[in-house]
C-alpha cells in the first residue's frame, strides 16, 4: 500500500500583507498606505479601488521622505514596510 501525499499548499504573503492593510483601514481611517510604484506587485489594487484617497503612489526615493514627514508630523505612528514584487 502507497501513501498519498499531498502536494503543499503555497501562499503569497502579498495576499495576507493586502488584506490585513485593508481590515486595518477599514477599522481605522487614518490608515494611509504609501507605496513605491507597486500597487499592482504588492497587491494593492483592491486597496486603491475601496480608499483611493487613503493611497499614495511615489517613487521609490520619495517613499522614505514621505514616511518621515507623516511620522514627523505624528500623523503616522508606524512605517510599514511594503512587498514588492516582480
Amino acid at each position: 500500500m502507497t501513501a498519498v501525499v499531498p502536494e503543499p499548499t503555497l501562499y503569497d504573503c502579498r495576499d495576507a500583507f493586502a488584506s490585513t492593510i485593508e481590515a486595518l483601514a477599514e477599522a481605522d481611517d487614518r490608515v494611509v498606505v504609501v507605496c513605491n510604484d507597486s500597487v499592482g506587485s504588492s497587491k494593492l489594487g483592491r486597496f486603491q479601488q475601496r480608499f483611493p484617497q487613503r493611497l499614495v503612489n511615489v517613487g521609490i526615493a520619495q517613499l522614505l521622505d514621505f514616511g518621515a514627514d507623516l511620522a514627523l508630523d505624528h500623523r503616522i505612528r508606524r512605517i510599514i514596510g511594503g512587498l514588492g514584487g516582480g
